[in-house]
């Protein structure tokens, strides 16, 4: 279930460096409603959010806060910085505890914290719920465990695209969709797969060609006489 829209003026935002799917990052960005924004700078949720802030919500004020230099980060980190942020600014701590000062500036600075987590009950992430909390701040934690966008439950051609639409929307990683995907296959054995595979031409072409491989060992383990519907992938 989605959660609520935030509409703070402030609003600070954390989360981990690694985490399994982009769409539910999207997805979570979609429901804030902010003036600023105050983000961490590194790469993963930090560096992700900023990018998509910029592109949906390009009025915004982003402040990229860098517990000590912005030469620290990785290149690539730097130039989305760069080219993203409306303003840098680098704390200049170069000790242990650097990361916990820049999560308390931001949160410091902000009317609440909107937290991206897998649930994880340790590391920076929790450490800035925790802080927040401690100061009375409103959190909002958004879950990052998974893509949430519901699987076509019938073999409905709209249903199905509209289901594609939102993959391609939200860039989700196309590991935490392969499976369930897989599976509603199993269900609709009675559609071609080029019924299956023409909305997915929404999909980037990394995932279409881990879908196509993935059909025919599905075809090859249950003996459907599926190669011929196959298209030819184009570049």
């Amino acid at each position: 279930m989605a959660g609520p829209h935030i509409f703070d003026d402030i609003i600070a935002i954390t989360g981990h460096r690694d985490y399994p799917d982009r769409g539910a990052l999207y997805s979570g960005l979609d429901r804030l409603h902010a003036r600023e924004y105050y983000i961490g700078g590194a790469r993963g949720v930090d560096t992700d959010a900023l990018n998509y802030l910029a592109d949906t919500q390009p009025g915004s004020i982003r402040h990229v806060i860098i517990p000590n230099r912005l030469s620290d980060q990785p290149l690539s980190v730097q130039a989305d910085i760069r080219e993203n942020a409306t303003i840098i600014r680098e704390l200049g701590n170069s000790g242990s505890d650097r990361y916990m000062i820049r999560n308390q500036y931001m949160v410091d600075r902000s009317q609440s914290l909107s937290a991206f987590t897998d649930g994880r009950t340790s590391g920076g992430t929790h450490n800035t719920i925790q802080y927040a909390r401690l100061k009375g701040k409103p959190v909002t934690l958004h879950d990052l465990t998974e893509y949430k966008e519901p699987f076509p439950s019938s073999a409905d051609l709209n249903e199905h695209r509209h289901w594609a639409e939102e993959i391609a929307r939200s860039k989700t990683n196309e590991t935490s969709i392969k499976i369930p995907f897989l599976g509603m296959l199993k269900i609709n054995q009675n559609m071609l797969p080029s019924d299956f595979l023409a909305p997915l031409s929404l999909v980037p072409h990394s995932s279409l060609t881990s879908f196509f491989n993935d059909f025919l060992d599905f075809k090859t383990d249950t003996g459907l006489s599926w190669r011929a519907d196959f298209p030819t992938e184009k570049e």
